[in-house]
């Protein structure tokens, strides 16, 4: 995890990894400030931050207008302190950002990019990076076809339950590329495929 999000080198700390070992926070909401304050965008993604590590008041309504309740201080108190004592540890100016939402919502990605999940073709429920499959909740707001999955629970042994989650859009993904031999109409067959985590964005013959 400490790799994939830039914290480990070597087997030495990075920067980043400076910087998240000071943070009170897990490493991959950690990340997220981080990419949010070099996006300009350090108070949405402290009030995200906040809402996946303290739970959501209101599940019901979009993520992102869940962060923009707790921006404007619509919220449980215990929230916005939360969100300054957060905004504290770096030093911030506000700064205009021409779409901040897009600017939240990938500083999300870079923070769980083992979190992505794809909707799946045959069946209900998204297929997550990691490897497993969820479901969202049903008190959830529906999401596109590529979400992060921002809070999963486990629902029974072979699956997990979206807690909370958010729309977000294929072309914004940095996939991996990787290259593949698998058997096919008796033959094998060597194909280059374009991956974040599990989920194949794209493949093409080698």
């Amino acid at each position: 995890l400490l790799r994939g999000l830039g914290a480990i080198e070597d087997d030495q700390l990075t920067k980043t990894g400076k910087t998240l070992a000071r943070l009170p926070l897990h490493p991959q909401l950690g990340k997220t400030l981080i990419i949010g304050q070099c996006s300009g965008v350090l108070p949405q993604a402290a009030a995200a931050c906040v809402l996946i590590a303290e739970g959501t008041p209101f599940p019901e309504i979009p993520f992102l207008e869940q962060v923009d309740r707790v921006i404007q201080k619509r919220c449980p108190r215990r929230l916005s302190k939360a969100v300054a004592q957060l905004v504290g540890h770096f030093n911030h100016r506000s700064q205009a950002v021409k779409d901040s939402d897009r600017a939240l919502l990938e500083a999300l990605i870079g923070g769980f990019p083992n979190r992505i999940g794809n909707k799946r073709d045959m069946k209900p429920g998204y297929k997550i990076a990691d490897g497993s499959d969820a479901t969202p909740d049903h008190r959830l707001p529906p999401m596109g076809d590529w979400i992060i999955a921002l809070y999963l629970s486990r629902s029974d042994r072979h699956s997990r339950k979206i807690r909370m989650g958010v729309t977000i859009r294929k072309e914004w993904l940095e996939p991996i590329r990787k290259s593949v031999h698998r058997w096919e109409n008796g033959r094998v067959v060597h194909k280059i495929q374009n991956r974040v985590g599990s989920l194949v964005l794209s493949e093409s013959s080698a």
